[in-house]
């Protein structure tokens, strides 16, 4: 026959929990063994163990549960061979779809054995796979109960209890609909008062792969409760709710039950004493539902899945509580209701010294998978203990590997039963790679421990929450990830010493101080979501900035001083100001919606990054480079330059960055880079303007986009713009602009505005080519010199103040106001008009003006001649019209010539009028204007003044008037004649004189060595020094003062 065995030889013992084959009378040596129930299963018999040569035999054991009906019968309870006489085990139980029947009791064995209870038998079957089996409201369906053992001879041993029946068996994918009661036969009793092991409960739901189990209403699947053992065998384990194998779906909704059969328990007499039991362990506990790889559960509503409790001990160990749910790998558990793991078995009283234990509480929740919560998860409680023994710990409410568990409900482990509050784990990652993701509301009583792998602690979810970071290290335990996702915000509370490399995935992580983020060493990663402070601090920590970028909302000031380093777009947010002052190396975006991002340290943004202000400040420190500075039209910010330079240098051509927002500060901009940098805003940074590379375009309607005083510097190859770009964006216009001053040999495009240039006062030099229709005007007390061919320019040039040197070409008219001064040796290609002053070259040259020429009453032309005959002139090419006006011949060092004749002004068309007034600065020539029709000269002539008028002194007057005795024509009457000013006559008197008598001045100054040096030479007579005086000096003798020589060794006075 076909049995399960429980055989025990006399060198060890083997368990064999499986099916055997047993022919004849097999030659096995007997001794004595316990029975046990038989295992469930349909219409498996009960294990029986023949004796051999006639001798007595083991007892046997219980008959397996019954299969489903109409499948077939519990099995057949364990026979007893004793005396050559064998006594047949009772029979099973037969199923049905209504409740199967239950077992047979064994009857008494002849002599030492009693045969083993019958099994119970099954409940409903199906076997195909369409099979429906669909239990309505107030139907049941129920396993049969597993027979009694059946009781010992005079000396024998009882029989084990047989197992209990399913309720249902669904042996193919099919579907299994209850809304009834669907029970598992109980296990039968081992024999009384003999050493019996008690029967297993039976599943109340057995199910193959692939099936689907709705339980709802007020449904309920639950497991048999295990029979009772005595002695020191066992009793039986309680039954499952439901037992599936792979891919199994299951929904527990409404106020349905899905629990597991509680453990056999010591039995007791109807007064409520223990009847007997020994050492024997109380039965573990059923799950409430168990299946395999693959599952899905959802417990939703009021429903409740719960293990079975672990069944008592008088004298053993209290049995386990059962797992409310135990799966095998990559399960999907969704519960919104209450799973629970069911209580430890009380543990009984010690006996003969040997300890006991209560038993362990089961787990809410076993397995590998998916696990979202949001009802509650609760580990059973650990059982008691008895006297002198050990109390049950609880059981944790999660356990398992490679587990995702998101929880917004409760999750707790179970409370030990020593009564001092100690909880199980709430939740214990065992191995692999774990996710824990906690959300708003929730609550995890008891630790979390990870294994220590890569297990991650992440806060998530849509509902705002806290957490308290001081949990860290002490409740949750091995987590090396700590993560920020979802959409929620989650306040961070206390601090822990723990390393902790938070990453912010998504929506915000809230902290007041660094210490909530952990330990130091811990990074700070961003890649989507947002980091929040509430109050100032300042961090060390690296920072990595995520594809999906990174938000600071700074409440408070924040100082980031450590490295920032990433591709993704960096965003600040909040009206507090965010100071960067590492050495930071991100390539993303820098976004400034509100406050004052600060940069202090040279490198705070990434030399790559493109700047966005939309709002709040930048604030630039230390000089700065960036990629490109933007904004918006109507949301923008500003930029503060507190010191230090700012600088944009994208190196990309197609590039056109936009910014509509001022500048202000003391510090410059630097635009270099191939790119386009377009300035619309109002600015007023005293700084200087250096544009080294592509173009920067000054197009703001209406405003001052660089500062009026900025000394403007274009670099060869770069270009400034006061045309607007391609692209037209509101508020972008061409548009005048002023300048403090212009240097450089790049390029000026004007289009139809005009460039105002000189306000700062200061003399550059500009070689580079301005062009277009618009203006150009000169201010300030500084010189422009422009020294490129600027004929392509074609606006009209406007000088009001300073100076404007034109020593290469210009297009277009050029207008000298008053205050202003056209100099230059360069071309003029349209007209020029002078109300200011007209000075040629940059010392003396010619200035080409190809267009008409005219000289304005009030305005002065500064001719500059040398004694060589050179002089300044104007080259017209039209017609130059004289209305007036003064000459100024400022004349070179050196004698001018009688008769000498200087071309100042010719003009190819003619030239009318006259100037009004000459003046010079030599004291004994005149120089005359001379006029003919196409030219203007200035002759030099001997004037009125006498060479004795400039005399200083009657010798200075007595040589002058000889040397002018000598007559033009004479070498030195020339001499004099030509020399610049007075004071250079006066000296030339001087050295022409020969004179011998000293000045006043020169006489008491001579004079004034006599008081010196009486002093000083009685001082070198006394020590004998050189040019001593002779002199003696008085002394006091015997008869009174004495003469006595001045270098005497003793007091003396001069005499």
């Amino acid at each position: 026959m076909k049995a399960n065995v429980l055989w025990r030889s006399s060198a060890a013992s083997l368990l064999i929990c499986g099916t055997v084959s047993v022919v004849g009378f097999a030659s096995i040596e007997p001794s004595p063994a316990f029975a046990a129930g038989g295992a469930g299963g349909p219409g498996v018999a009960g294990g029986v163990n023949p004796g051999d040569s006639g001798q007595d035999a083991p007892v046997g054991s219980g008959g397996g549960g019954g299969g489903g009906g109409p499948g077939a019968a519990g099995g057949t309870g364990g026979g007893d061979f004793s005396g050559g006489i064998f006594q047949p085990g009772a029979l099973g139980g037969a199923g049905g779809i209504t409740p199967g029947a239950d077992g047979e009791d064994g009857d008494t064995g002849y002599s030492r054995g009693g045969p083993g209870g019958g099994g119970g038998g099954g409940g409903a079957h199906g076997i195909e796979s369409t099979t429906t089996i669909d239990n309505q409201v107030g139907q049941t369906l129920a396993g049969g109960k597993g027979g009694n053992g059946g009781k010992g001879g005079a000396v024998g041993y009882g029989g084990g209890g047989g197992a209990g029946g399913y309720g249902a068996v669904l042996s193919a994918p099919g579907r299994v609909s209850n809304a009834g009661t669907v029970t598992g036969g109980d296990g039968g009793n081992g024999a009384t008062h003999d050493y019996a092991g008690g029967g297993d409960g039976g599943a109340g739901v057995l199910t193959g792969d692939g099936a689907t189990v709705t339980n709802q209403g007020n449904g309920l699947l639950q497991g048999g409760a295990g029979g009772w053992g005595f002695y020191i065998l066992d009793s039986g384990k309680g039954g499952s709710g439901l037992i599936g194998g792979n891919d199994a779906n299951v929904t527990n909704l409404d106020a349905a039950a899905i629990v597991g059969g509680n453990g056999g328990s010591t039995p007791v007499d109807s007064t409520g004493s223990v009847v007997t039991g020994d050492r024997g362990r109380g039965g573990d506990g059923g799950a409430g539902i168990e299946l395999g790889n693959n599952a899905v559960i959802f417990n939703r509503n009021a429903a409740t899945i719960a293990g079975g409790d672990g069944g008592d001990s008088r004298h053993g160990d209290g049995g386990k509580g059962g797992s409310g749910i135990s799966v095998g790998l990559g399960a999907t558990i969704g519960n919104s209701a209450s799973i629970t793991g069911g209580d430890g078995g009380n543990a009984g009283s010690v006996l003969d010294g040997v300890p006991t234990f209560g038993g362990a509480g089961g787990a809410g929740v076993s397995g590998s998978g998916l696990l979202t919560n949001t009802g509650t998860i609760t580990g059973g409680n650990g059982g008691a203990a008895g006297g002198a023994s050990t109390a049950g710990q609880g059981g944790e409410g999660v356990s398992g590997s490679n587990l995702t568990i998101i929880n917004s409900g409760t999750i707790s482990g179970g409370f030990a039963a020593d009564g001092l509050g100690v909880r199980a784990n709430a939740i214990s990652f065992t191995g692999g790679v774990n996710h824990l993701e906690l959300h708003g509301g929730f609550a995890v009583n008891g630790n979390v421990v990870a294994a220590g792998m890569q297990d991650t602690l992440a806060l998530g979810g849509a509902a705002d929450g806290v957490f308290d970071a001081s949990a860290i290290g002490s409740q949750y335990q091995g987590f090396e990830i700590f993560e920020k996702t979802g959409s929620s915000t989650w306040r961070l509370t206390g601090a822990t010493d723990a390393v902790t490399p938070w990453i912010i995935a998504g929506g915000t992580l809230s902290v007041s101080s660094d210490a909530n983020l952990g330990d130091p060493g811990g990074s700070l990663t961003l890649d989507g979501g947002t980091l929040q402070n509430t109050a100032s601090f300042t961090s060390a920590r690296q920072v990595v900035i995520g594809d999906n970028g990174a938000t600071f909302l700074t409440d408070a000031n924040l100082a980031l001083a450590g490295a920032i380093s990433g591709d993704g777009l960096f965003n600040k947010s909040g009206a507090g100001t965010l100071t960067l002052s590492g050495t930071n190396s991100y390539t993303g975006g820098t976004r400034i919606l509100a406050g004052t991002l600060e940069a202090a340290g040279g490198h705070a943004i990434g030399d790559a990054s493109s700047v966005f202000l939309l709002g709040g400040n930048l604030r630039i420190q230390n000089d700065e480079t960036i990629a490109t500075l933007s904004s918006g039209d109507t949301a923008f910010g500003n930029v503060e330059l507190a010191g230090g330079n700012l600088t944009v240098s994208q190196n990309s051509a197609r590039v056109t960055s936009y910014f509509y927002g001022g500048i202000t500060g003391s510090g410059g901009f630097i635009k270099d880079g191939t790119f386009r940098q377009v300035l619309a805003g109002d600015s007023s940074y005293t700084g200087a303007t250096q544009i080294l590379a592509g173009t920067l375009f000054a197009v703001g309607a209406g405003r001052d986009s660089i500062p009026d005083g900025s000394a403007v510097t274009i670099a060869a190859g770069a270009t400034l713009s006061l045309v607007r770009p391609t692209t037209v964006l509101p508020g972008v216009e061409s548009d005048d602009e002023t300048i403090g001053s212009l240097a450089g040999a790049g390029t000026v495009l004007l289009g139809g505005s005009t460039l105002t240039v000189g306000a700062d006062g200061t003399s550059t030099t500009f070689s580079g080519l301005i062009s277009g229709t618009g203006g150009l005007t000169k201010t300030g007390a500084g010189a422009l010199n422009l020294t490129g061919d600027n004929s392509g320019f074609s606006g009209p040039t406007s000088i009001e103040g300073g100076t404007l040197r034109v020593n290469g070409n210009i297009g277009g008219n050029v207008g000298v106001e008053t205050g202003g001064t056209l100099g230059g040796s360069g071309t003029i290609g349209g007209n020029v008009s002078v109300a200011g002053v007209i000075a040629p070259g940059n010392s003396i040259g010619t200035l080409t003006v190809d267009g008409d020429y005219v000289q304005l009453g009030g305005s002065t032309y500064v001719a500059e001649i040398d004694p060589a005959g050179n002089s300044d002139l104007i080259d017209v090419g039209g017609v130059a019209t004289i209305e007036g006006g003064t000459v100024f011949a400022l004349k070179a060092p050196g004698g001018y010539a009688v008769g000498t004749r200087y071309t100042i002004l010719t003009a190819d068309d003619g030239v009318t009028g006259t100037f009004g007034s000459l003046t010079q600065n030599a004291p004994f020539v005149s120089l005359a204007l001379i006029y003919d029709p196409g030219a203007v000269y200035l002759d030099v002539t001997r004037n009125q003044v006498a060479f004795c008028d400039v005399a200083a002194t009657r010798n200075q007057c007595a040589t002058g008037q000889g040397a002018e005795s000598l007559g033009q024509g004479n070498a030195v009457y020339d001499a004099i004649a030509g020399l610049p000013d007075s004071e250079t006559a006066r000296a030339a008197f001087d050295q022409l004189s020969g004179e011998v008598h000293a000045s006043i001045k020169g006489a008491m100054l001579e004079d004034s060595r006599f008081v010196r040096e009486a002093a000083t030479a009685r001082v070198r007579s006394a020590f004998e020094g050189v040019a001593a005086s002779p002199l003696p000096v008085m002394a006091y003798g015997d008869g009174g003062p004495v003469s006595a020589p001045a270098d005497i060794g003793r007091f003396a006075v001069w005499a």
